[in-house]
């Protein structure tokens, strides 16, 4: 398993217990020998949805986890940003937005496929940027 980019959809999934890919995506979480890459994006995002779903508490719970050393919150320039913009403008008929996009970039510069998603609409749906790849590997999907 090469580097892991982790999306929001994919990191509430595995912290879910309820959630039927709980279970998968705990494993795959496991199995990494490198620290999972995070997006500053998906920070955001994640904040976000847990604030509004289930309070403060659990929004700092999932910030502690998040900065805790288990990823690595990747950084981001202007480049990184631009190069984003350039996929939402080529994909804007699937309206993938930013965070996605990035994720596709970290991609990128990270040197692999695979990213830990429960959004298969917007991956299936663009092509990695790295000629090396044909497709995204989205887990745990990919892997059931």
């Amino acid at each position: 398993m090469g580097r892991l980019i982790v999306d929001t959809s994919g990191y509430l999934a595995g912290t879910a217990a309820r959630h039927p890919l709980c279970g998968a995506i705990q494993s795959i979480l496991r199995a990494v020998m490198e620290p999972p890459v995070i997006s500053p994006f998906v920070i955001a995002e994640i904040d976000y949805m847990v604030l509004a779903k289930v309070g403060v508490a659990q929004e700092l719970a999932a910030i502690d986890d998040l900065t805790g050393g288990a990823y690595e919150i990747a950084e981001v320039d202007a480049d990184d940003v631009r190069s984003a913009r350039s996929l939402v403008a080529r994909h804007r008929d699937l309206k993938i937005g930013i965070t996605d996009a990035f994720n596709a970039v970290l991609a990128d510069r990270y040197d692999t496929n695979e990213i830990l998603t429960t959004d298969e609409r917007h991956f299936r749906a663009i092509t990695p940027l790295s000629r090396r790849f044909d497709a995204f590997a989205l887990l745990p999907a990919d892997r059931l």
